[in-house]
Parts: C-alpha cells; structure tokens; sequence
C-alpha cells in the first residue's frame, strides 16, 4: 500500500517526547524556495556590488601610490638632467684642448729633428758652409728652450684634459641614469593607464549590478 506524501509521521525525540510531523505541500514549498532564491540573490548582487567597490577603491589607491612614484621620478630626472647641461661645452673644450696639445706636441717633434741635425752636422747641407760652433751650439740651447716650453704646455693640457674626460664621464654615467630612469617612469605610466582602464571598466560593472 502506497504511503501518501503528506501522510503525518510521528517522531520520538532521545528524551522521550513524540513529536508529530506533517510535510509542507509542493505549492507551499516551492513559494518558500523563490523567497529564499530571492534573498540570496540580492546576496550575491550585494557581495557583487561589495567586490567591485573593493576593486575600484584598490586600483585607485594603487593609481594614487605609483602617481606619486611617477612625480618623485619626473623630479630626481629634472635634477639629473640639470647636471648634464655642460656636456657640450665639455667636449668642445677637449676637442680645444687635443688640438693645442697637438700642435705642441708636433713643435716638439720638429725641434727634436733640428737639435740632431745639428749636432750630428758641422756643414750646411744647402750652402756647403761651416757651422761655427758657437752658433751651433746656441741653436740648439734655443731648441731645447723651445722643447722645454712646449713639454710643460703639454703637461699643463695633459691635466686639464684628464679633468675634463673624467667630467665628462659623470655626465655620461648620469646620462645613462637618467636613461634607466625614463625607461621606469614609461613603465609606471603604462601601470596608471592600465589601472585607470581596469577602473573604468569596474564602474561600468557596479552601474549594471546596482541598476539590475
């Protein structure tokens, strides 16, 4: 014999007690279960609607945090670039500085070829005449007077050539700094455009699950 689904079933509790129950109908239960759909649905839109405001209030902190990296970045840059303002009036200055020493170093060269030419020659080589010791002798003393002269030149355009190439090294080294420096601060603006797109699109969401 079949048993009726709304037939009352008695129940003994652990202390004794009898309980009768009876099962709600199909109709009764199923308006139960859209109510309780109901309340949890407003419950996911609401943890929906929690989520996405999480979202934004996270990305525009983070927008907020690396915007102010960026400015920090764009300020040491501009420090930075400041100090390199002298590098083309360096290097012209030791372009000026190789060129004189140059010439000082090719008087020297000269001076030496005249000095051994006369002390290994007694005899003018155009006029076939000789040549008085005396005279010899204070052409020489004004050569070597003369290469004496131009190799402090030299010594003098050694150092400042040295100062210069190792100012000119710094600035090249801030250079490549400010180079590694602008290649970071690409980085971060590309994060703040990302970061203000994922927030555009969170604000899109939250209107659509507040309106639905």
């Amino acid at each position: 014999m079949a048993t009726s689904v709304y037939e009352v079933v008695e129940i003994e509790l652990q202390d004794g007690t009898k309980v009768s129950m009876k099962p709600l109908k199909i109709s009764v239960l199923r308006e139960f279960m859209k109510e309780f759909q109901k309340i949890s649905d407003e419950k996911i839109a609401e943890d929906n609607i929690k989520s996405i405001q999480e979202k934004i209030i996270a990305s525009t902190e983070e927008v907020e945090r690396t915007q102010s990296e960026i400015d920090a970045l764009i300020k040491e840059i501009a420090t930075l670039t400041s100090k390199t303002v002298d590098k083309d009036q360096i290097n012209e200055d030791i372009e000026k500085a190789k060129q004189l020493k140059a010439k000082f170093d090719q008087k020297v060269e000269t001076c030496e070829h005249n000095a051994e030419f006369f002390n290994l020659n007694a005899v003018c080589p155009s006029c076939s005449q000789n040549i008085p010791e005396e005279h010899k002798q204070n052409i020489i003393h004004d050569l070597h007077m003369k290469m004496e002269e131009s190799n402090k030149k030299i010594n003098d355009l050694e150092t400042v050539l040295d100062g210069l190439i190792g100012k000119l090294n710094k600035i090249n080294d801030i250079v490549e700094l400010i180079s590694d420096k602008n290649f970071e601060l690409s980085i971060k603006n590309s994060t703040v455009a990302l970061l203000n797109k994922k927030i555009a699109e969170s604000y899109r969401d939250w209107e659509t699950d507040r309106k639905s």
